[in-house]
């Protein structure tokens, strides 16, 4: 039987469908919802901000606040194309992206204890006092005693529910949703109606960051003298807004601390894997200009649990086609099954590529349908189609082009109509793109014998699978994970550790604490700048118990997730690994409370610990630049007497790429030789660069980079002829 195929024709761009194209497509599909042109939303809208807030209030809109050039405004989603329209416009969005979840000994593997009781150089102790530390996350547990002062009151200083509406007592906070109380109503137990979420998530992350181990004299936390805020988010409603209800969150506390005149540090242990991993997109624009407003504050983050995960594509397009094929994805009723895939590239790139999509049977590989190459500019706005086989339908779905900026980005949404196809993304031309998806196919492929075109597969990979948006930005800490320890005692004072003959139900912990957590993604950005920015423990942390967490695992198989005490839990993820670099900021604005971001990220990163798990070639995009260390970013790379016996000494630099300056820190760490230090920086072919000699055996050298030519070059630390350290240090 002849095969027919059928082609959808897509639509020549109009103004109106120009002016779609400043939006992202979730607000895009709110505009050409019927049902939500009587609502009003909350979005981001980048551009002139004095006509923006004019325009706003004409359209009978609220301008919220702004930062930089983006305003925040609450807006009738009837009148959004009007406002899109306007050319003091560049770009509207509604922050869509679902969020998901992603010490004892940590305290330890942080270096944390010497800051505690204020070893020298310190002059004093430092434990986070008249520091804020700020949890966004599904909540926390409000009469945990990990979170109350030695009189039992309690050191959280307010917290908004964006949940909970109108509750008797609290207050709507100035964002108009969801619920406030203070420390008053708190310890008075007005705020009862909040909760954290069912695995006490947010409760065990503010454990790790600021937790005084109070509830039965363990497990404290890197920053307990702290005071908290804490913002609750739902996780589990579908919604596409929560970029945008993050940002709130981070400004509430940002209001919140500069208010009660103490800087503050902001932990987001949450994360979206979608979107164009470049920080381009306009929350993340957003929570820069926010964090850079003001001395004093800090933002850090997860980087992602999905380390072992191949949501990443990439390639070079060739002349030839190639393709990708996608799974149909079962979401739960009401939502229909489908297959989605993000696409995203520099449009200078991009205007030579071409896209399809294609079904393929699953039995025996034959297509059954297509639709035909289309530019990547007549791919702009919303392109609806459909995929025939003969007579008969198989699918429908949409593509949405749209320009941020100098970027590209392609979303297509495939609706089956039957569970027998894969789904082929097809793509030929010039250039080179990225692309994310949970639905790539990686395995049981066919042989070329079975189907030829096989040899035109690209696959997805295990690189670049870090969070999106803010998770990417320079400003932001971005943390990855390795593993804490070897093994703890739990609830019922059995040591719980890697030994399969233990009578089940055994939990298994890593052999190697040290090493890389096998779930921490991995970057670098799109834009390929190197992440995660630094590592942490979140490999199998002891901290914070949320009270309904405990008891349900007490009253099941998995009590031993509860550890010694009954007062705290066992848990694994980036998620636990940020907050501890969140309190080692807190540590460090409690000694630099008018430290501005960059002075903050320079202190951790340029001091990070190396050792034989890490090596010296970093900064690289699994472990940043090192283990993060709480003494050594507070004491400009001071090396301990306990780190001196093993290693002869060490080289650290931030920023690294480098644009116009790089600060190097250095030490020489044994006392056996008394030579001339210098530090040497040599091209690709050896040829030295730079040199310098020093006259300490510690201390920082900082080198204006912008004479020099773009490129990676070696930086030595020599005393006299015996190499001590060597660094890559790339130019931009």
């Amino acid at each position: 039987m002849k095969k027919i195929f059928f082609f959808f024709i897509l639509t020549i761009l109009t103004a109106g469908a120009s002016a779609q194209s400043k939006l992202n497509f979730s607000l895009f599909k709110k505009v050409t919802d019927a049902k939500r042109q009587n609502t009003s939303v909350c979005v981001l809208v980048k551009g002139d901000i004095e006509k923006i807030k004019s325009e706003t209030a004409i359209l009978g809109g609220t301008f919220r606040y702004s930062a930089g050039d983006i305003a925040s405004i609450r807006i009738p989603v009837s009148s959004i194309s009007k406002l899109a329209s306007e050319n003091f416009v560049l770009r509207i969005e509604d922050g869509g992206g679902k969020l998901e979840n992603f010490n004892d000994t940590m305290i330890i593997n942080n270096n944390v204890w010497p800051v505690h009781v204020g070893m020298f150089p310190l002059t004093q102790a430092y434990t986070g006092a008249g520091v804020i530390v700020g949890i966004i996350d599904e909540g926390i547990d409000l009469v945990h005693q990990d979170f109350k002062d030695i009189l039992g009151n309690t050191r959280i200083k307010y917290v908004w529910d964006q949940v909970i509406n109108n509750d008797p007592g609290g207050i709507t906070p100035t964002f108009g949703y969801g619920t406030e109380w203070n420390s008053t109503a708190i310890n008075n137990g007005a705020a009862s109606a909040h909760h954290d979420g069912p695995l006490g998530h947010g409760t065990f992350v503010a454990g790790v960051a600021a937790g005084n181990g109070f509830a039965v004299g363990n497990y404290k936390g890197v920053a307990p003298g702290s005071d908290i805020i804490a913002v609750s988010m739902d996780l589990n409603v579908p919604d596409d807004t929560f970029l945008t209800k993050l940002n709130d969150a981070v400004q509430y506390i940002f209001e919140k601390a500069q208010a009660m005149g103490e800087p503050a540090v902001v932990n987001i242990s949450l994360g979206t894997y979608f979107g164009s991993h470049d920080a381009k997109d306009l929350p993340a624009q957003m929570m820069e200009a926010m964090i850079a407003s003001h001395p004093g504050r800090a933002v850090v983050c997860a980087a992602g649990n999905a380390g072992d995960a191949r949501i990443h594509l990439g390639y070079n397009v060739p002349s030839d086609t190639a393709f990708t094929w996608l799974k149909t994805r079962i979401l739960p009723a009401p939502y229909p099954s489908q297959a989605y895939i993000g696409i995203y590239g520099d449009t200078a790139d991009m205007n030579s590529m071409m896209f399809a999509v294609a079904a393929d049977d699953t039995s025996d590989y034959s297509l059954r349908g297509a639709t035909s190459f289309s530019s990547v500019n007549s791919l702009m706005g919303l392109n609806p189609f459909t995929i025939m086989n003969g007579g008969n339908q198989i699918a429908t779905g949409e593509s949405y082009g749209s320009i941020n900026g100098s970027s590209f980005s392609l979303e297509i949404v495939i609706y089956p109509d039957t569970l027998n196809y894969f789904w082929r993304i097809m793509s030929n031309g010039s250039g080179h793109f990225d692309a994310w998806s949970f639905d790539y196919i990686f395995d049981n492929l066919p042989s070329p014998s079975d189907m030829p075109l096989i040899t035109k597969y690209r696959m997805p990979d295990l690189t670049q699978n870090i969070a999106s948006s803010f998770t990417c930005s320079d400003k932001v800490i971005t943390v990855g994970s390795y593993q804490n320890r070897g093994y703890y005692i739990d609830v019922h004072g059995v040591p719980r550790f890697d030994d399969l003959s233990f009578p089940p139900p055994h939990y298994l912990l890593p052999t190697n604490p040290g090493e890389i957590s096998v779930f921490s993604s991995h970057g670098p950005t799109r834009d390929n700048r190197f992440k995660p920015d630094i590592t942490s423990t979140g490999d199998k942390v002891v901290s914070t118990g949320y009270l309904p967490r405990i008891i349900s695992l007490l009253n099941s198989n998995y009590d031993y997730f509860v550890a010694a005490g009954g007062k705290h839990t066992v848990g694994s993820g980036t998620s636990f690994a940020s907050p501890a670099v969140a309190g080692i900021a807190a540590l460090y604005l409690q000694k630099n409370p008018n430290a501005t971001w960059a002075e903050i990220k320079s202190a951790i990163l340029s001091c990070a610990k190396h050792d034989a798990f890490t090596g010296n070639s970093l900064p690289d995009n699994t472990w940043g630049y090192g283990k993060a260390d709480a003494f050594r970013a507070l004491t400009d790379c001071f090396v301990g007497m306990d780190e001196q016996s093993q290693l002869d000494g060490s080289l650290n630099m931030f920023p690294n790429p480098a644009d116009a300056e790089v600060t190097i820190h250095y030490s020489l760490l044994s006392s056996a030789s008394s030579q001339q230090l210098r530090l040497v920086i040599t091209d690709v072919i050896g040829k030295t660069v730079s040199e310098f000699s020093l006259s300490d055996n510690r201390g920082a050298v900082k080198i204006q980079t912008g004479n020099y030519s773009s490129g990676v070059y070696a930086c030595s630390l020599f005393s006299g002829k015996k190499l001590i350290d060597t660094k890559k240090l790339v130019v931009k």
